[in-house]
C-alpha cells in the first residue's frame, strides 16, 4: 500500500477524479455493473500481460482471471445489502491506504516484508489498520452499518490485513516479473491493478462479514 513519496500528491488527484465516477454509478445502480466488467477486462489485460513475463505463466494467468471476476462480483454483490455497504468497504480501503502511507512515512520501523515489497513496514499495517477502523466506525456511526461500534471497528481494522494480502499477492508476481506496475493506466498510480489490489481481496471478506451478521 505505501507507494513512492513523489507520485503522493498525483494519486490523490487520481482518487479524488475516480472516487466520484464510482460512488455516482453505484448511486444510480446499473451503471457499476459496466463499471465492473470494464474494470475486470482492464485488470485482466494488465494480468496477462504481467503473467506472460513468468514460467508456467499460462497457468498462472488462469489462476489470475478467475481470482479477479470472483473477486470483483464479490464487490459488486455487497451493492444488495444496500448502496452504503460497497461506499463503505471503498471508504476503508481508501483510509487504509492513506493511513498507512502517512504513518509508515511519518514512523518508518522495521519492513513488513522486504523481498516483496521493501517500502511497506509494520508501522504501516498498524497505522491503514486504525484509518480504516476509524472510516468505517465514522460511517457507521451515521448510517448504523453493523450492529455495534465494535463490529464496525473490527472489520474495519481487518480489512487492512487482507487488502495488504491481496496488495503483496500483486507485489510477488511483479518482483517475478521484474515490473514496478502492471500498467500505466491511471496517473500515480500504474495500472488499474495497481490500483485496486487490496480491494480485490477485501470484497469477497467484506461479502463474507455482510452475510455473516445478516444470519
Amino acid at each position: 500500500m505505501e507507494k513512492a513519496a513523489g507520485s503522493f500528491p498525483l494519486r490523490c488527484l487520481s482518487g479524488l477524479i475516480m472516487a466520484p465516477v464510482v460512488l455516482a454509478a453505484l448511486w444510480h445502480g446499473w451503471p457499476i455493473y459496466v463499471l465492473a466488467l470494464a474494470a475486470v477486462c482492464i485488470s485482466i489485460y494488465e494480468w496477462l500481460n504481467l503473467t506472460n513475463k513468468l514460467p508456467m505463466g499460462t497457468f498462472i494467468g488462469i489462476g489470475g482471471i478467475l481470482y479477479i471476476a470472483a473477486c470483483v462480483t464479490a464487490f459488486v454483490l455487497t451493492q444488495s445489502y444496500g448502496v452504503m455497504y460497497p461506499i463503505a468497504l471503498m471508504l476503508g480501503v481508501w483510509a487504509s491506504d492513506i493511513g498507512a502511507y502517512l504513518s509508515g512515512k511519518m514512523i518508518g520501523g522495521p519492513k513488513l516484508i522486504p523481498s516483496v515489497s521493501p517500502k511497506k513496514t509494520w508501522a504501516g499495517v498498524i497505522g491503514g489498520a486504525v484509518a480504516s477502523a476509524a472510516a468505517i466506525a465514522g460511517l457507521n456511526e451515521v448510517f448504523m452499518l453493523f450492529p455495534d461500534m465494535i463490529t464496525a471497528l473490527i472489520i474495519g481494522g481487518l480489512l487492512t490485513v487482507v487488502g495488504q494480502i491481496g496488495d503483496l499477492i500483486v507485489s510477488v508476481f511483479k518482483r517475478k516479473a521484474d515490473v514496478k506496475d502492471t500498467g500505466a493506466l491511471i496517473p500515480g498510480h500504474g495500472g488499474l491493478l495497481d490500483r485496486i489490489d487490496a480491494l480485490l481481496l477485501a470484497s469477497p471478506f467484506f461479502l463474507f462479514c455482510l452475510k455473516v451478521i445478516a444470519g
